[in-house]
């Protein structure tokens, strides 16, 4: 006869699968999904903003000097770039690498993924927070 509790021999919940599985994960899958979700969040203020409400036929260097006169500009075209390269290196490393293959050509990838992200991040951060117009 079976207790009020339920049966002691089944396996773990639902939820208690789930909550073992998100600790199980790497941190790279983590940072991804936030920064999925923080790229929801900002990518389309970014787009209604230089897309729509400016016509892209009036974009000129003048106009990116007149809006990054503002620091949250700056900040937030900086972030879609910086967070866009990082989410895009993450989410690509294992379809680009999946665990079959051998351990030190996966880690020339990795470094060379990082690297790569690291130096185009490097270099939008001088085009971003130096910019002038002279």
């Amino acid at each position: 006869m079976a207790d009020a509790g339920g049966d002691l021999n089944a396996g773990p919940s639902t939820a208690d699968a789930v909550v073992a599985g998100a600790a199980e994960r790497p941190w790279s899958w983590h940072l991804v999904r936030v920064s999925g979700l923080v790229l929801f969040v900002i990518l389309p203020v970014h787009v209604v903003s230089t897309l729509l409400l400016t016509d892209v036929a009036d974009w000129s260097a003048e106009l990116v000097a007149g809006r990054w006169e503002d620091p949250r500009w700056r900040v937030l075209d900086w972030s879609v770039v910086v967070l866009g390269l990082t989410h895009a290196a993450l989410a690509l490393g294992r379809p680009l690498c999946p665990t079959g293959t051998r351990a030190p050509l996966r880690t020339v990838a990795a470094i060379v993924g990082v690297a790569a992200c690291a130096l185009l991040a490097l270099a939008a951060t001088v085009v971003v927070f130096s910019f002038e117009l002279g």
